[in-house]
């Protein structure tokens, strides 16, 4: 067997796997929710960049399509400090709603409450532009000394 055709193939093979959101939200618009959940997986599985976005992906998806359990243990797995955590406290909420566990969704939105809106807020947005502040400053910006 010639070499390009398989070096062709694996090239494109990768080429897939390096967008597993697109893809995924591809097979959502084809109604195929099962590949769509594969591919999130695959993608989470894999780990780097992005691998969070698609880990609060994933579980939103399962939640959406009735895989609640499913989705408390994607969504449970999701690192406190990442830009979806929010977003994926709240599905885990609701499916923990559709699970009957009204206590423990309580105790979520209760704390989703907290952090949007409580002191701790306030201390959160002054690191938030200490960590901004310092990234502009390590920069070489031109003109300025």
């Amino acid at each position: 067997m010639p070499l390009l055709p398989v070096l062709f193939v694996a090239a494109l093979s990768l080429q897939v796997r390096a967008e597993p959101r697109e893809d995924a939200i591809v097979a959502l618009a084809e109604g195929r929710q099962a590949r769509a959940i594969q591919l999130l997986a695959d993608g989470v599985a894999a780990g780097g960049e992005g691998s969070e976005e698609l880990r609060c992906l994933l579980g939103r998806v399962q939640h959406q399509v009735g895989r609640h359990q499913d989705a408390l243990q994607t969504l449970g797995s999701v690192a406190a400090g990442s830009a979806c955590a929010m977003g994926a406290a709240w599905v885990r909420a609701e499916a923990m709603l559709a699970l009957g566990m009204e206590s423990e969704a309580g105790e979520v939105y209760a704390q989703l409450a907290e952090d949007a809106l409580g002191p701790a807020r306030d201390a959160r947005t002054v690191q938030r532009l200490e960590e901004l502040c310092d990234r502009v400053l390590a920069r070489d910006v031109p003109g300025v000394d």
